[in-house]
């Protein structure tokens, strides 16, 4: 399957920081775009990452894909999860107002915020 350039970032950056990846990631009719997991730290992490500016298609494609996410994410981990143990999901999305910090009961970042907190990350390594 076809993935988006956001989408590839979001993977590399994750592989970069150790996580094992998987990308589009097919659950019934939906698909997860990046889901990662830490074996280090046991972080599940579940990333929607779109360049769309449509509130209302964003809204109704992840109303559907982080509960399934959630629900799928958290069953085909639960051996290696603490018990009770839910994906830290993240909204990536172009646009993002600074105020706005949560949405669908995700966290929610910007391309901004990511690009800025990479490239301080990356010059701690130089």
């Amino acid at each position: 399957m076809k993935v988006n350039f956001l989408e590839q970032l979001v993977a590399e950056w994750c592989e970069y920081n150790g996580y094992l990846v998987w990308t589009n990631v097919r659950v019934g009719r939906l698909e997860l775009d990046v889901v990662a997991f830490h074996p280090g730290t046991k972080k599940l992490v579940h990333v929607e990452a779109s360049m769309d500016k449509d509130w209302n298609y964003l809204t109704e494609k992840c109303t559907k894909t982080f509960p399934a996410g959630r629900e799928y994410v958290s069953d085909k981990f639960r051996n290696l999860l603490p018990n009770g143990a839910v994906p830290d999901q993240i909204a990536l999305l172009e646009g993002v107002s600074r105020k706005k910090r949560s949405w669908l009961a995700v966290r929610l970042f910007s391309l901004q915020t990511i690009s800025s907190q990479s490239l301080r990350k990356s010059a701690t390594y130089q």
